[in-house]
């Protein structure tokens, strides 16, 4: 199999070896590069994952540096030096969201993965089987997005507002999808999270009768 070229300069990696622990290797970044290919037509989504890769949110070092702000405290817990990766990972303060976010995304896909930076920030789901592989990476795609909306923010994301955030990505997607021509529509990527989705409704549905 010939490997793919890199989207991103691998400078970037780099970067990102500078935090990660263990390293990410050359075969797993360019995985996580060709996801921007893979992860969608929309143009907008694609730039997430691309921001992510190349770390082009600005961190509380980086603004000092550049004089645009007084210390490099992270703006949620206050801790000093506040990374890329502290930012938008490791802030206890994102643990909950984090945990979270990956409970409902392994009952989703049939995983059982342990949060990791490797696996939520840079897309890395080689290791999913391919038939819920894109929606894999899209779920956390929209969950890493949910964390940069609240960048330079107090606020800690919440997953509720995670979830209503994939179901509004799923009905966007899908009324986009459908304007294609047939034989170009991803088919059935959707249907696990759907079934959760009820199942998951019908028991808080079920857990508020009982309380009453």
């Amino acid at each position: 199999m010939q490997n793919m070229t890199p989207v991103v300069a691998p400078k970037s990696m780099l970067y990102w070896n500078e935090e990660l622990q263990p390293e990410i290797s050359v075969e797993q970044w360019e995985f996580c590069c060709g996801q921007l290919a893979e992860l969608s037509p929309n143009y907008k989504l694609r730039l997430i994952h691309f921001k992510y890769l190349h770390r082009f949110y600005r961190t509380p070092i980086s603004l000092k540096r550049m004089g645009l702000r007084e210390t490099d405290e992270c703006w949620r817990c206050g801790s000093a030096l506040a990374t890329f990766l502290h930012i938008a990972w490791s802030c206890p303060r994102l643990k909950g969201y984090w945990s979270q976010v990956f409970v409902s995304v392994n009952q989703i896909v049939g995983r059982s993965d342990v949060p990791s930076p490797l696996i939520g920030l840079l897309g890395y789901v080689r290791d999913t089987p391919p038939a819920v592989r894109r929606l894999h990476a899209l779920l956390l795609l929209f969950a890493k997005r949910w964390v940069a909306i609240h960048w330079g923010r107090q606020r800690v994301p919440a997953v509720r507002d995670w979830l209503a955030f994939v179901t509004y990505g799923h009905t966007q997607l899908t009324t986009f999808w459908e304007l294609m021509p047939a034989a170009s529509r991803p088919r059935d990527i959707w249907d696990p999270f759907v079934s959760w989705a009820r199942e998951h409704q019908s028991r808080e549905s079920e857990g508020d009768t009982l309380s009453e």
